[in-house]
């Protein structure tokens, strides 16, 4: 009956720990923040079915002190670019 009670609670605390996370594709644990681990330079290549192809590659690079830099190319040559806080 002991064997039963400590697998039973093994089996509910590792399910309740997968299933509980705060972000879907995020780690279960991360010792880094939240804002360290979205930091960096980021590429939008590819979207959904309807515009697949029609989107050229836009580029968000997020830095640690709040700010944000996004780039859309508007043809071969030049982009825009759009700052802002996060």
């Amino acid at each position: 009956m002991r064997l039963f009670k400590l697998t039973f609670f093994l089996a509910t605390a590792i399910t309740l720990l997968l299933a509980c996370k705060k972000y879907q594709d995020g780690p279960l644990v991360s010792l880094r923040t939240k804002s360290s681990r979205v930091t960096n330079k980021w590429k939008i290549a590819q979207g959904d079915d309807l515009y697949q192809g029609l989107v050229p590659i836009i580029s968000m690079e997020f830095k640690k002190n709040g700010e944000y830099i996004l780039e859309v190319p508007k043809d071969s040559i030049s982009s825009l670019f759009i700052n802002g806080t996060w």
